[in-house]
């Protein structure tokens, strides 16, 4: 496995303590480009790290989902719940 990047760790913190987010929730924590967001999380999508899950709305166009995987989980200490 590949060292994560500070961009990549920042993701995995985020949806660690929001649970399942939108690309707009991610997006508030972050200055760079969604282009770049979106990179770091399909790059996490392929490594095993993350979920993409896309959710169909009645009108207009279906949006992704993501959330971290147990191997995700894995990375933090167990308490890291407290700090939510």
């Amino acid at each position: 496995m590949k060292k994560l990047t500070s961009t990549k760790e920042k993701l995995l913190v985020i949806l660690k303590k929001g649970n399942k987010m939108t690309i707009e929730d991610i997006m508030i924590h972050f200055s760079v480009s969604e282009i770049a967001v979106r990179k770091h999380l399909n790059e996490l999508v392929r490594e095993g790290f993350i979920k993409k899950r896309t959710v169909k709305q009645k009108i207009g166009r279906p949006f992704y989902e993501y959330e971290l995987t147990k191997k995700a989980i894995k990375l933090f200490p167990i308490n890291m719940n407290n700090y939510r």
